[in-house]
């Protein structure tokens, strides 16, 4: 029997944007679990495991630097890094918060897919 997958949580409030992410990962073989905002996130982080959680900082509602506050007070991301994408925030002072919150980094939305991958296979567990 082969390995399991691993388990990608996109949490996004694009639809276009979770539907790119999760065409590139599903592509190079992940198993992809969308939120389209921080407040599904929480319900699913709840009663599931996750080996990578790639999500959004600006959402409506909770934003993604109250969800990295609440999951790392609570540990609800059962050991899983988080890494962090992003088109806003791209000066050193949210990098520190992020890494700060329990963040494992945070990537452009620009990026390339090749260089998406690369940064998510570097954050996944070994």
């Amino acid at each position: 029997m082969g390995a399991s997958r691993k388990r990608v949580f996109v949490v996004d409030d694009s639809q276009t944007v979770r539907k790119n992410l999760s065409e590139i990962l599903v592509k190079d073989g992940y198993e992809v679990i969308e939120a389209a905002d921080g407040t599904e996130a929480l319900k699913r982080l709840g009663h599931e495991r996750f080996d990578l959680i790639l999500m959004d900082l600006e959402m409506p509602g909770l934003t993604g630097f109250e969800l990295l506050r609440i999951i790392e007070a609570g540990n609800l991301a059962k050991d899983a890094p988080i890494l962090v994408i992003t088109g806003t925030h791209k000066d050193l002072d949210a990098v520190h918060e992020i890494k700060k919150l329990g963040g494992a980094g945070f990537i452009d939305k620009s990026l390339p897919p090749e260089e998406l991958l690369f940064h998510v296979s570097q954050c996944l567990p070994k």
